[in-house]
This record gives structure tokens, sequence and C-alpha cells, in this order.
């Protein structure tokens, strides 16, 4: 069973700078501080560098100590981080979940039984299930830092250095640049406990690379799947951007001003999202570009979840030359929360020739015509325009 908990003390002692600098996807975990003077339950919330993010509240601290005094193991992860804007402070919601160390080795005992007690076939197939499962973890692991979980994992030889580095190696080959990166990171500190020198150089060099375009910035994580996205109609226009056409037609620019204005103020992030987004194209259409980036990525903040506000915003990036490296970590995302989305896949084809071409990486070719042919694909039988423009760049 899975408890949230909104965290305590989140305002005192620079927990804020710490919290501002959290994705939701980031490590944490909760350790007991049995010298607490003020409350003898007490039970600290860390980020992966030890660093304080608050605490759990005190009625829930009382009935959770006696559990973790007696030897139960919790997992904690990031749940959502609250506030932040317009002058609010930043709150954090974890999920406490109970492991159940019992359950774990039923599965591992049902596993063993399976394939026992099967054909061939059935066990191949079993075991093919077993080892995506297992993959799917170390995956987690890697690209969220749990350096003390991959250790475990290493030491027992499930895993070694040169297999994460190889799937360094993959990620970018289909794109995925951020991954690469947070891989890099995950890499480089154990090869710094293993004192491998070659792979740590290897980190170190690339990196570098990454962090030159900004990859140490941390961009918002969506936070909700199955969210509802928009859907592009034939026109290559999307519902979202009706009320400026509307306002343009009946010469009320200066009342939707007002309004958008007024919904930038909200207590609602949906609805702070979607003004500043609205804000965000009335300036790109007035020509101002950088005034329209910082807009769309206000927006993106206020609601990751979107995946028009991550694909406008990286498709302005690239009609304005910004480096195809930074705009395909943007659209990654965009791809991420909605995958039926040709024009997502198309941009992202664009960005990957643009790569492959200036830096002269022939790896990501074959990912570039994945994308591109992905894009013709789902292009629907009313989206001319769009197939019209895939088709170009298929022909050159």
């Amino acid at each position: 069973m899975t408890q949230l908990v909104r965290l305590a003390g989140v305002k005192f002692e620079g927990r804020q700078e710490v919290i501002n600098r959290l994705s939701i996807d980031d490590h944490i975990y909760m350790e007991r501080d049995y010298f607490n003077s003020h409350d003898r339950n007490a039970i600290g919330v860390f980020n992966e560098y030890d660093e304080s993010i608050g605490w759990i509240p005190r009625e829930t601290a009382a009935k959770l100590s006696p559990l973790i005094d007696s030897g139960q193991e919790f997992e904690v992860k990031l749940n959502r981080i609250l506030g932040g804007g317009f002058g609010l402070f930043f709150g954090v919601e974890i999920a406490i979940t109970k492991v159940d160390r019992k359950q774990q080795e039923r599965v591992h005992q049902e596993i063993i039984d399976i394939l026992n007690n099967q054909t061939e076939e059935q066990s191949k197939q079993a075991m093919e299930q077993f080892n995506k499962s297992m993959r799917e973890t170390h995956e987690r692991h890697i690209l969220e830092g749990n350096v003390d979980d991959l250790l475990v994992i290493i030491n027992n030889h499930w895993l070694s250095l040169e297999s994460i580095q190889s799937f360094i190696e993959y990620s970018f080959q289909m794109g995925r640049f951020e991954d690469c990166f947070k891989a890099l990171q995950t890499l480089e500190r154990l090869a710094t406990v293993y004192h491998n020198q070659d792979i740590l150089n290897y980190c170190k060099e690339n990196i570098e690379v990454y962090l030159s375009y900004g990859y140490d910035q941390p961009l918002p994580t969506p936070n909700q799947k199955n969210y509802p996205q928009s859907i592009e109609r034939s026109d290559e226009t999307y519902p979202d951007l009706d009320r400026i056409r509307e306002a343009d037609v009946h010469d009320k620019v200066d009342e939707f001003l007002k309004e958008i204005m007024a919904d930038m103020e909200s207590y609602d992030a949906e609805i702070r999202a979607e003004a500043s987004f609205l804000l965000g194209e009335l300036y790109f259409l007035s020509g101002k570009v950088q005034e329209a980036l910082e807009l769309y990525m206000l927006a993106i903040r206020d609601n990751p979840n979107k995946a028009l506000y991550w694909g406008y915003t990286a498709q302005v990036m690239n009609r304005n030359q910004v480096d195809a490296l930074i705009c395909s970590r943007v659209i990654r995302h965009a791809i991420d929360l909605d995958p039926t989305n040709p024009r997502w896949h198309f941009l992202q084809a664009i960005l990957l020739l643009r790569i492959s071409q200036a830096e002269e990486i022939d790896q990501l070719i074959e990912t570039f015509i994945y994308e591109i042919t992905t894009a013709r694909d789902l292009c629907r039988e009313d989206q001319a325009g769009l197939k019209e423009a895939i088709m170009s760049l298929i022909i050159e």
C-alpha cells in the first residue's frame, strides 16, 4: 500500500533552494533521526546528495518510526513538486510504499517453478520476459543514478561498467541524448568507485560535451501518464490557440491580454501554463522570439505533461537555429508524451539529420530513417501539408 505524504519544514534551512533543483524522477530516501531533540520519532527525507528536503510530518512519523526501528523497509519516491511560481514556496509530496520482501521471494520462487515445469519454448518465453524486466530495472537504476543499487548488481555480476557504456552508445544512436547524459553521470560515479580510469576518461570527455550544451540545467519532468494531448488539425493549427485567433478576428486583443495576464496569477498550474503558452505565441507572432521561448518554458514548468508545449518550444528553437542537440532534448519529451503525433517525429528527424551532417555522425542515420518513416506512417489523410513536407525530406 502506498501512502502520499507532504513534507514538513520545507521552508527552512535552505531547503527551498535544494527543492528547486529537484526533478520528479530524482532518487530520494528517508532516514530516522535518533538524536532529534524536538521529536523522538523524527524521520528526515534527503536527495541523492544527502541534502535535506524536509521532514515526515510528526503524526505520520509516529506511526512509521516503530516500523523502521523494527527493520521494516520502505520505498520512497517523489510524487509531486508543488508551488514555486509567482512568489509561492515550493512544497514536496512523496509516495511511501512498504517493501514486501516475502512477496518478492514468492515471485522469485514462482519464476523458478514456472521454468521447472514448462516446455522448452515456454521456458524460453518466460526467461525472455524475465530478462526484459531485469533490463528495464537496470536502465531505471542507471537513469535515476541509483549507484548503491547498481553496485550490488555489478558485484553480483548481473551488470558491468562496459554494458552501461553500451547502453549509453545505444541511447545516443536512438537520439535519446538526455538519457546519455544521465547515464554518463552514473557511469562516472561507478568508474570512480572501481578505479577504472579508461571509462572515467570516456565519461569526463563526453559529459564535457553535454555540459557545453546546458544539459546540467534540469528540465521539468512529466509526472502524469495518459495526459490528454492536443490533436493537430488538417490546416496545421491546434485548438489550444483558437482564443488568439478569435481575439484578433473580433478586435479584442487588449481584452484578451488582460484575461491571460489574470490567468497567469491563477493558483491552478494548468491555467497558468495555458496563459503563458498563449502569451508566448503572441510574442512569437510579433517577432519577439526570445520572450516567446521564455514563456513557452514557463508553460512547460507549470504543466510538463502537455506535448504541445514541448513541441512548439522545440519547433521555434529549430526555426531560429538553436543548436540541434538542445532542440532534440526538448522534442524528445513531446514524442514520449504524444508518440502518435507525426509532427514531433518529423521535427526529431530534421534535428537528427542536422546533428549527423554537422558532426559527421553516421550512427544517427538509421534513427533518422526510423523517425521520418514513422512521421509519414502516422500522418492522417487530411494532413496533406505535413505529409508533403515529410515526403520532401525523404526525397532529399
